[in-house]
């Protein structure tokens, strides 16, 4: 055996010897890693795209899909806006003013105008669009405007830096966004469809509607997630007799249709429809013997509100940390580089030891 040591650096015997370069190695590992993974992202990230867009049918205007969502969605629309009116036909701004100063009628009047303006456009885009916008002016206008004029950061920072900052951010809302709104319009889509089909509830349940087409009365406290069926059938309680548990000689059918519409400001949750129970209540609908009684058959309305909703939010908001902030982080990386690459803003390259 040679002992190597004893060998000197100029020693021709290791001329077979290729030195390693275990950095270079490292490093192209990494790129072929991250290529694969930027590869991924994008391929995943364009499929979910398309096929949300081709299941919702918002690429085929002629499409049952999407006339179907559309006439739902002006349906929601209308009776929001039919609410919103008749709130508006029943206030009297100018009576409730009559009091007050002139600046303070005029500022008043203007907010309470601006305000109802905002609630028709809402009403007219959908919540779901109009957070989506309002969160996205603030990225296009806001974010970029603090990046100009920030004192905060490197004082060396150049224009290219700031730059390439700054197209991140609308970058970042068509990857983000396009990709959440894809998933959330599948679950809005088919999530409703999956609870009014009553997958969720019980046997028995389940047996009456493959039976009879619907849900009977006798199951009405059975009820889940399906609140368009509680409510329905809350108010046929109101053509049954007490003894038989239902609410008749208690509560007329056009009080329980108060009892279950909300106001056109409210949304719909759990919380919304008890203050509005509340609020009837305090209007005197019922006699205050009878209240506990039907309190304990509207909260079964109630529930199932509540629980459509989270079982609506639920996975959502597992499609959104599982898939939408990674594939959509991915993806921004993705396209930020190759836009900063274009446009020429990385000049400032940090340069490779040796």
């Amino acid at each position: 055996m040679y002992d190597i040591s004893s060998f000197k650096k100029s020693d021709n015997r290791f001329w077979f010897i290729t030195p390693k370069k275990p950095k270079q190695f490292e490093q192209s590992d990494h790129n072929s890693v991250k290529k694969i993974a930027d590869i991924t992202a994008t391929s995943l990230w364009l499929t979910a795209v398309g096929f949300a867009a081709y299941k919702t049918g918002i690429l085929r205007k002629h499409s049952p899909e999407y006339i179907y969502n559309q006439a739902k969605r002006i349906e929601k629309q209308y009776s929001k806006l039919e609410n919103i009116q008749k709130i508006k036909d029943e206030t009297n701004i100018d009576k409730l003013l009559e009091n007050q100063g002139i600046i303070r009628r005029f500022f008043t009047k203007i907010l309470y105008n601006l305000g109802q303006n905002f609630q028709n456009s809402k009403a007219k885009m959908g919540d779901e669009l109009y957070n989506n916008l309002i969160n996205s002016v603030g990225k296009l206008f806001i974010m970029p405007l603090v990046i100009l004029t920030s004192i905060i950061g490197k004082n060396e920072s150049s224009k290219e830096e700031k730059f390439s900052v700054i197209i991140r951010e609308p970058l970042s809302v068509l990857a983000t966004f396009t990709l959440q709104g894809a998933f959330d319009k599948l679950f809005n889509v088919y999530m409703p469809k999956i609870l009014s089909n009553n997958i969720f509830e019980t046997k028995e349940i389940r047996d009456q509607v493959k039976k009879h087409g619907r849900i009977l009365v006798d199951q009405f406290e059975n009820i889940k997630y399906n609140p368009q069926e509680a409510k329905r059938l809350f108010l046929e309680l109101t053509n049954i007799s007490q003894e038989k548990g239902g609410l008749k000689g208690i509560l007329s059918e056009r009080d329980a249709h108060k009892l279950i519409t909300i106001d056109a400001f409210e949304p719909e949750t759990y919380e919304s429809y008890i203050r509005n129970f509340e609020k009837q209540i305090e209007q005197g609908i019922i006699e205050s013997k009878d209240v506990e009684y039907v309190r304990n058959k509207f909260k079964i309305i109630a529930d199932s509100i509540g629980n459509y909703e989270l079982a609506k939010i639920k996975p959502k908001i597992a499609m959104n940390i599982i898939t939408v902030v990674i594939l959509s982080r991915i993806f921004l990386n993705v396209i930020h580089g190759k836009a900063v690459k274009l446009l020429n803003l990385n000049e400032n390259k940090e340069v490779n030891n040796e």
